[in-house]
C-alpha cells in the first residue's frame, strides 16, 4: 500500500469519526435519543456481518467466525458461503449457526431502527446486535460501537412479561410462563417465587379483594400469598380485565364487556358484544375500543353510544382532558365523538405518567412531548397491559423480560427531554451561522485529540485518588444524606465515580459495608423526616422502601 494511499484512507476514516461524533450530538438534541457513538471496533479485515447467542458478540470475517472476548477476537470456526449468524430454535431450545451467500431479511437491521445513527447512507447490509446497553452495528465492513442509555435495567430476563400490580407493600409480575412475587419490603428487590403458572391477563384490585385474569378468574389470598379458582367461562369468553365503574364490577373479555356479580359470582349484565382490545374509566363514562375501530361510550345510566371509524384501535388514555387512542399504525384523539390522526407511528399500550403520555409498540417505549416523539428505550418488543408505576418504579414488560426505571431518573430525563424538545422546535435554518458552528464544532474535535491524553492521565490520577482515599462511615453517610438519588450500593459506587466491586472490595479491608451503611442512613433519613412532620408516602419516595417496611422497621 502506498504512503499516499495510507493518509488518504487515514483522513477518511478521521472525518467519517468526526462526523459521526458530531451527528451524534446534534441527533441528541434534534431527536432525543440517547445513543452515543463510542469508537470503530478493530478488525483484522472487512466484516461482512455480525450476530450473537444473546451473551457474547460473532464477526464473520472473510471465511473465518470470530468470537469477541475481553477487547479481543477468539478464532471461533470456519464460515461457509458469505454470511454466517446463530438461529434460534425456540421449539427445542437449542441454536445453531447458518450460512449463506446472501443475508436474508430476518438478519438486516431495518432502516427506521438504525437510519439516524449511522455516519452515512443506509444499505440493506446493516447488521446489529445489541448486548445490555452496548449496540453494535456492522455497517461498510466496520463495527461501530454505541452506548445506550442506563436509564432502563431488566429484571427476569428471558421471560415475557403479561402485567404488572404494585401497590404498599404488594407486587405482583404476572408473565406468560408464570407468576411472580407477594409481599415485599424494597421496591429494588425482585421476587422470585412463583405463585401461579401463568397469565393472559391483568392483576386488579377491586375494593378489598384482588383477582388475577387468567382466561379464567382467580382470587388472591393476600396473607397467604396464594391463588385459587373463583369463576369459570364458557370457551371463547376469556376475561382479561376488571374495571370498577359506577359501584359495579365490569369484565373486559375476549368476546366483550360484562357486568359481574362479585358476591353471587355470575355475570348479570351484558354491555357490549364485540371483540373488546381495551377498556379505560375516563372520567364518568366507560370508554372501550376494538380492532376493527368501533369506540364505545358508556354512561353511568349504562347508556351506550357508538361511533364507528375506518381505524384500528389497540388502547386508549386520557391526558390532560385529551382522550388518546393509539393503533397499529396512528396515535389518535377522540374529541366530540370525532378521531382524528396525531401522527402515524405505531401504538400498542399506553399509560398516563404524571401527565404525560408514554406509550410501547414493538420495537420500543417512547414518550410524546410537545408534538413529538422521544424514544426512551428501543430495539425491544414490548406487551400490550404491562406498563405501570408505583412510587419508586416505573415498569414496561416486554417478551424478554421487565424493562424498569427509577421514578426520580425518570422524572429528570422527562424534564431534560422537555427542555430539549423546546430547544428542536426552535428549528435551526440552514443559514451561513448555521455552518460556523459546525466548523466550531470541527475545531472543538482536533483541540479535543490534543487535550485528550491529558484527558486519561487525569482519570487514571482520579482512580488512583479512590484507591488512597480513606472511606469513614461519616463520610458515607453525608454523600448518602446529601444526594436523593442514592438508593442503591451501585449508585453510591456511580457517585464515587467507582465500581460496585471496587467500593465493596475497599470497604471490606476496614470491616464495612456498604450495603448496611445505606440501611442504617436510610433509616436515620426516615426518623428526621417523620421527625420532621413528612407524610410516610414521601418519606417511602425518598428512602426507597415501602410504607408497610418503614412503619414497621423504623417508626415502630
Amino acid at each position: 500500500m502506498s504512503l499516499f494511499k495510507q493518509f488518504f484512507d487515514f483522513n477518511v476514516l478521521s472525518f467519517k469519526i468526526i462526523f459521526l461524533l458530531i451527528f451524534n450530538i446534534y441527533f441528541q438534541v434534534s431527536n432525543g435519543q440517547d445513543t452515543l457513538f463510542v469508537r470503530s471496533l478493530p478488525t483484522k479485515s472487512v466484516v461482512h456481518n455480525i450476530t450473537s447467542d444473546g451473551q457474547q458478540l460473532y464477526l464473520r470475517i472473510g471465511d473465518s467466525i470470530y468470537r469477541r472476548e475481553k477487547g479481543k477476537l477468539v478464532f471461533i470456526s470456519k464460515g461457509h458461503l458469505r454470511y454466517s449468524w446463530i438461529t434460534h430454535d425456540n421449539i427445542n431450545n437449542s441454536s445453531f449457526w447458518s450460512h449463506n451467500s446472501l443475508l436474508l431479511e430476518p438478519q438486516v437491521t431495518p432502516q427506521n431502527k438504525i437510519k439516524n445513527i449511522l455516519p452515512g447512507p443506509y444499505n440493506s447490509l446493516v447488521t446489529s446486535v445489541r448486548l445490555k446497553n452496548i449496540l453494535y452495528v456492522c455497517y461498510n465492513g466496520n463495527v461501530l460501537e454505541y452506548r445506550i442509555n442506563n436509564l432502563v435495567k431488566l429484571a427476569y430476563p428471558g421471560s415475557s412479561i403479561r402485567h404488572v400490580f404494585s401497590e404498599d407493600g404488594l407486587r405482583i409480575i404476572s408473565t406468560y410462563s408464570g407468576v411472580f412475587g407477594g409481599l415485599f419490603d424494597d421496591f429494588f428487590t425482585f421476587s422470585s417465587d412463583k405463585l401461579e403458572n401463568y397469565s393472559n391477563g391483568k392483576f386488579e384490585r377491586i375494593g378489598e379483594h384482588y383477582f388475577l385474569c387468567q382466561d379464567a378468574l382467580l382470587s388472591f389470598n393476600k396473607e397467604t400469598a396464594s391463588f385459587e379458582q373463583f369463576m369459570m367461562f364458557p370457551q371463547g369468553q376469556e376475561v382479561r380485565q376488571l374495571i370498577d365503574f359506577n359501584g359495579a364490577t365490569v369484565g373486559v373479555f375476549t368476546n366483550g364487556l360484562y357486568i359481574i356479580d362479585i358476591e353471587k359470582k355470575a355475570i348479570i349484565k351484558t354491555l357490549v358484544n364485540d371483540a373488546i382490545s381495551r377498556a379505560e374509566k375516563i372520567g364518568n363514562e366507560l370508554i372501550a375500543v376494538t380492532r376493527e375501530g368501533t369506540v364505545y361510550r358508556i354512561s353511568k345510566l349504562y347508556e351506550i353510544e357508538t361511533i364507528k371509524t375506518g381505524y384500528s384501535f389497540n388502547d386508549l388514555e386520557a391526558i390532560d382532558g385529551t382522550i388518546f387512542l393509539g393503533g397499529d399504525l396512528s396515535l389518535y384523539t377522540l374529541q366530540d365523538n370525532k378521531v382524528s390522526i396525531v401522527t402515524n407511528f405505531e401504538v400498542i399500550e399506553m399509560i398516563n405518567y404524571k401527565d404525560n403520555l408514554i406509550f410501547s409498540n414493538n420495537d420500543g417505549l417512547y414518550t410524546w412531548l410537545n408534538a413529538s416523539i422521544i424514544p426512551i428505550y428501543t430495539g425491544v418488543e414490548f406487551n400490550k397491559l404491562s406498563l405501570g408505576f408505583d412510587n419508586a418504579l416505573f415498569y414496561a414488560g416486554s417478551v424478554n423480560g421487565l424493562y424498569y426505571m427509577s421514578i426520580f431518573e425518570l422524572d429528570a430525563w422527562l424534564n431534560d427531554k422537555k427542555e430539549i424538545n423546546q430547544l428542536k422546535n426552535n428549528k435551526i435554518s440552514y443559514n451561513p451561522f448555521y455552518f460556523v458552528s459546525i466548523g466550531l464544532l470541527f475545531i472543538t474535535f482536533f483541540f479535543g485529540l490534543v487535550l485528550w491524553k491529558k484527558y486519561k492521565i487525569k482519570k487514571s490520577i482520579v482512580e488512583q485518588r479512590f484507591i488512597e482515599t480513606q472511606l469513614s462511615e461519616t463520610y458515607l453517610k453525608e454523600i448518602i444524606m446529601s444526594k436523593k438519588n442514592i438508593l442503591s450500593v451501585s449508585d453510591l459506587a456511580e457517585e464515587l465515580k467507582t465500581s460496585t466491586v471496587q467500593l465493596n472490595r475497599k470497604l471490606a479491608r476496614s470491616n464495612i459495608s456498604a450495603l448496611n451503611i445505606l440501611k442504617e442512613t436510610k433509616k436515620e433519613i426516615a426518623l428526621e423526616m417523620y421527625k420532621n412532620g413528612n407524610s410516610i408516602s414521601s418519606i417511602s419516595k425518598r428512602v426507597g422502601y415501602s410504607e408497610r417496611f418503614i412503619k414497621e422497621n423504623f417508626l415502630k
